[in-house]
This record gives structure tokens, sequence and C-alpha cells, in this order.
């Protein structure tokens, strides 16, 4: 593992203190992880480790250790990967979790709704089946759902299904390294299956890169990380997939509200940082127009940026943590305008808003390439103001761009076009780099800079009580190789005693 953060052209910059701790914490880890003898506690205790990575920006991007560790530990050496008589189906996606809210399960459930010969679901995590049918549309057979909590039997599940099936395509979490285990595992079967990585994690760690056939890539910041990642010779670009609208997709002045303006995004997004403030920037933006109201789903309430906004402008500011994605749709098509979270921006929100009917409008963020929409952001606060200004007066011409951009969206983002694209990958293995349309920017490392200014690394919850009853491993790992400048051992214990408390 190399702590050094890789730059775009391949060039390490220097490494900070805490960041040179990352090293012998994970070499620690790994030491600990080799020495457990019940493998369903090492599991665990990588699952935790992965999970460490992706939420602190420290420039590691892959471990493949992890995998080959859990694989060499395996119980019972002469277990054997499952023998396939025949194969079920082409093509099996794999998930951890689906949620019903946010843009990464809406994305599987286009790629497989578009999908020939019949493509089969496989999720890694105990769920219920009844909330996961209008997530996807699919009939039972189609569907399968691991459902016991016990790590070495989740492994072998996860192993027997995707043995049958020639193409693998993963969308699982970054730190599902069970499941990226378990297809390792497969590596030795007769039949293996071709691995495929959606790289929805674009911007963090994630297990399976190593492993992975192909990483299909989403965005332009994810191909620049293609040289931290190491693989500059399997990643392919192929976008997001985007359903085109049953309504027209040109804006209709009589069914928006004047002056109506939304935005939505993960509450993290929103998040200031280097003194990029969307709150202070909507304070300002309010205040010179004074007629204008703002909607914002995704805050929580605990989020206290938010609170001096909301405290001077009431009435008109509301904020909402969550909103079913058909109440989210109805919004886009009442508001005046689509902003953009930032300093994060999002991914398929705003290209999706544009694409809807919606006028959009954002300052570019820390993250970046998402969809052809990027291209209408702008650099400062005085030009997003003129953008905006220009939009609810009906600028002509300012429309027309918009326009032209939403008809370029809606031929690159189709779902027929993404599969296209994917299908060149699965089939041919044609490596494919993003269009000339997708704003170019220079790639950066503003999530690891973020990162690095933060006094403290940041701790990982614990997925379960299970994994919860580890934290005197995990705490005193923490404070050997932080210490108490650097670690968190009472966030780490409040997460333990939360995590033992609900029993997720």
């Amino acid at each position: 593992m190399n702590p050094m953060m890789a730059t775009g052209d391949g060039e390490p910059n220097p490494i900070d203190d805490k960041r040179a701790r990352v090293v012998p914490f994970v070499d620690g880890m790994l030491r600990d992880i080799a020495a457990e003898s019940n493998w369903d506690l090492a599991a665990l205790m990588a699952e935790w480790l992965a999970r460490f990575l992706v939420e602190n920006h420290c420039g590691v991007y892959v471990l493949d250790a992890l995998e080959k560790l859990l694989l060499s530990k395996l119980p019972h050496k002469d277990m054997a990967p499952p023998a396939v008589p025949e194969i079920r189906g082409q093509e099996l996606h794999i998930a951890s979790e689906l949620y019903a809210h946010g843009g990464h399960s809406r994305l599987l459930a286009i790629l497989v709704a578009h999908g020939a010969g019949r493509p089969e679901v496989l999720i890694t995590r105990p769920a219920a089946r009844d909330s996961l049918r209008p997530l996807l549309n699919l009939p039972d057979d189609r569907l399968h759902i691991v459902q016991s909590h016990d790590p070495l039997q989740q492994f072998r599940e996860i192993a027997c299904i995707a043995a049958k099936f020639s193409h693998v395509i993963l969308h699982v979490h970054p730190d599902d390294v069970i499941c990226t285990t378990a297809l390792r595992w497969l590596a030795i079967a007769p039949h293996r299956p071709k691995v495929h990585l959606f790289n929805h994690s674009d911007h963090t760690f994630s297990v399976g890169v190593d492993l992975a056939d192909a990483v299909l890539e989403i965005s332009t910041f994810g191909w620049a990380l293609r040289t931290a990642r190491a693989s500059l010779d399997k990643s392919s670009f192929v976008g997001i997939p985007i359903r085109r609208p049953a309504a027209p997709t040109s804006p209709a002045v009589e069914e928006r509200l004047p002056a109506t303006l939304f935005s939505a995004g993960s509450a993290y997004k929103f998040r200031p940082q280097r003194g990029a403030s969307f709150p202070a920037l909507m304070a300002e933006l309010l205040h010179r127009l004074p007629d204008a109201t703002l909607t914002v789903v995704g805050p929580r309430a605990t989020d206290a940026w938010w609170w001096p906004l909301r405290l001077r402008l009431r009435s008109r500011v509301r904020l909402q943590q969550r909103l079913p994605h058909a109440e989210y749709l109805k919004q886009l098509h009442r508001c005046a305008i689509y902003l953009d979270s930032y300093p994060v921006t999002g991914g398929t929100a705003f290209t999706e808003a544009l694409i809807q009917g919606c006028s959009v409008a954002s300052l570019k963020g820390a993250s970046f390439g998402y969809g052809i929409a990027d291209g209408l952001r702008t650099a400062s606060t005085e030009e997003l103001f003129e953008q905006i200004s220009l939009l609810l007066s009906r600028d002509a011409l300012t429309l027309e761009r918009q326009q032209v951009m939403r008809e370029r969206a809606l031929a690159f983002h189709a779902p027929d076009a993404t599969r296209q694209r994917m299908e060149s990958v699965l089939r041919d293995g044609i490596i494919l780099p993003p269009p000339a349309e997708f704003a170019q920017d220079a790639p950066h490392l503003s999530f690891e800079e973020q990162w690095s200014r933060r006094r403290r690394v940041v701790s990982p919850g614990f997925r379960n009580d299970r994994q919860a009853r580890l934290f005197p491993r995990f705490a005193a790992r923490m404070l050997k190789a932080f210490g108490l400048r650097h670690s968190a051992p009472v966030a780490l214990l409040a997460k333990a005693a939360l995590a033992a408390a609900t029993r997720r």
C-alpha cells in the first residue's frame, strides 16, 4: 500500500503527519486480521477497516490485501468453489443494499430494466423482499437475497449464486469485502464469471477494484483517479443512465412557480469547506431576490451550518431530510430553477433535473464530470447570480443554451445508450474515454485536502452489534497509530454503544 497522494499524472504529493500515520494503522489492522482464528470476526474486522478507508480520504483507494488475506484464512482447507453443471444466466447485478432515495439504486434498476436476456439481481445483506419489489420491479425468481447474518454463510451463498452467471456487475458498498472475497474464491472454480465493478464510489476507497476485469466509471472525477487505483488499463467511461421523462422536456412556464428555487443532495454535500458555503451563498442570493423561496432536500436537523439561514429567513427557506422520488419529481416540475448541491456537487441530480425540463444552475464544486449538464456550471458566484437572473427573466439565449444541453444529455444519458457503452466493455473489452462534452476540469484532490486539514481521523460506525463488540481492538489500534491528538476514541465508543443498542 502506498500512502502517497497520487495526482492525475501519477506524481505523488508529500504526505502530512496524519496521513503518514495511516500506514502503521492499516498494517497493524492487517496483522490483527491475520492473527484472528475466527473467520467471521476476521471478516467483520476487514469490513470495518474498509469503511475506515472510505470515511478517511487519506490517499488510499485500493487494498486488495484485505480480500487476499480473508481468502487465505478460509476454514476447511478442502472446501472447494461450487461446481456449476450449467450457466443460469448471462448477467447478475450484485448490490449490498438498496434504498428508496438517492440515485445509486435507480442506476442499478435502470440497467437491469434495459438489459437483454433477463438480468438478475443479488442483494448481499439481509433485506425484506417486499421493500425491494417496488425499487426493482422484478419477479421473485430474478431477485436473490442473502438473508443470513453469518459472514461465512453470506460468503458461501454469494459464491454459489454468482457462479451460475457469465458476467457479474458489482454495485456493492465500498466496504463489502465479504462479497468481493467470495468472487475471488470463484477465480479457481471451473467456471469463473467475468467481474465488472460499476464505480459508484468514484471518489473514495473501494474493495473490488483489483478483482474486477473492468472498472465502469461514472464520472471524470473517478476517471482522474485511475492512477491512484491502478486501473489505468481497465477503466472505461460509461456514465450514468437517466430515464427520459414522460412529460415534455421543455420547461412549461405556466406549471412552474416564479422565483422558486429547489436543491437536493446528501447532507454532507452541503457541509461548508474552505470558505465554500451553500447556506451563505443562498443567504446572499435570497437577499438579492426578495421574492424568492428556497427548498432543500437532504440537510439534517443537526447540521449547524444551516441554522443562521433558517433563523434569518424562516418563512422563505424550507429544509427536508428526505423525499420520496415521486414527490421529488413533482418538486422539480414546479420549481423555477434547480440549484445543485455545493461544495460537493451531485451525481445524477443536476443532469436529471435538466432532463426533466428544469432550468438549472450551479457552481463548480469539489467533484465533477457526472453529466452533460456540467457544461452549465459557472466558475464564480457572480456568474452564478447572473445566470439565475437571466433564467428567472426568461432570457431567450440563456434558455436556448439550456435546451441545447438538455438534448445532448437526453442522447448521452439515455438508458439504451448507457447500456450500449457498458456492453462494449462486457462483450468486446473496449475501453472508452469520457466524451468531449463533459467538463474537463483538471484533476484535483479536494477530498484529500479537506481530510488533511481535519484535526482528527473519522471514526467509522459499526454495521451490527457483533462488529461493535470489536470496539476495544479498533480503539486500541487507533490510539496507538494516531494518539489522542488525531484519533477519536470517544466518538468510536459512542458509535459502538449505539450499534449495540439498536442491534442493526
